[in-house]
């Protein structure tokens, strides 16, 4: 069923990050890293099923090239405790189609972040559930300054808002759900917490995919058992069973 997963982080130079190894390992791609002088390398073997740069208006459309956008990136900032880019990991819902849910992924990104003048690489990924149940996710990698004159010029410190996370958090139940009543679904996304909800039910880790394939092979890992067990607690509160 669908779920709500909406994540931000910074790419940041402190934490000894690089944008373009960012985007290699979102993108599947390989880019050759001009402040390191490096090739960066993907981490996954497999590629997203849709891969774009979607640009604002004015921006240079050699920027279309990811290379070209995150080395630009990466030149135009300085500081060495530098925030490079912002990225929104979110989790599309598995009842729509495969292009719906692209759609959806592309329609998100243009609307919200696109419009309001940031460039975006988006990579939209298929992982599986610890069941074998696909789950598609969407990255969109967003640029941190405005595009003036063909170049990227002052930071948007408005974007570091918390107002303006909660904002794009709301606004992607939002649009989802709108997709999802579009294709006949009743099931619904809410932004809200648990506690906010007054539901109380333990939030689960992340899984990634790494791990859900070496406990596949038989490994044990703990933040797989961890989500296990986490899921099973959920589903007795549920029920109403004592938990033991």
């Amino acid at each position: 069923m669908a779920i709500y997963h909406f994540q931000a982080r910074m790419v940041q130079r402190s934490a000894g990050q690089s944008a373009v190894q960012t985007a290699a390992s979102r993108s599947g791609m390989r880019l050759y890293d001009e402040r390191y002088g490096r090739t960066r390398q993907p981490v996954r073997r497999d590629t997203p099923r849709h891969s774009a740069v979607l640009l604002p208006a004015g921006a240079p459309v050699a920027w279309r090239d990811r290379s070209a956008l995150w080395n630009e990136v990466e030149a135009c900032e300085k500081r060495r405790d530098a925030g490079l880019a912002r990225e929104i990991e979110v989790a599309l819902p598995a009842e729509l189609p495969s292009g719906a849910a692209t759609d959806l992924a592309c329609g998100f990104a243009d609307s919200i972040f696109v419009q309001s003048g940031m460039v975006v690489d988006l990579n939209v990924w298929t992982d599986r559930r610890a069941d074998g149940a696909p789950a598609p996710w969407a990255s969109l990698l967003l640029t941190t300054r405005v595009v003036e004159g063909g170049r990227f010029g002052r930071k948007v410190r408005a974007w570091n808002d918390r107002a303006t996370l909660m904002a794009w958090r709301e606004q992607w139940a939002a649009i989802a759900n709108s997709a999802l009543a579009a294709h006949g679904f009743a099931v619904t996304l809410d932004h809200r917490s648990n506690a906010a909800r007054s539901i109380a039910l333990e939030p689960q880790n992340k899984i990634g995919a790494a791990s859900l394939r070496r406990s596949r092979a038989g490994e044990v890992m703990e933040r797989v058992e961890e989500h296990v067990e986490i899921a099973r607690r959920n589903a007795a509160r549920i029920a109403g069973r004592s938990i033991e």
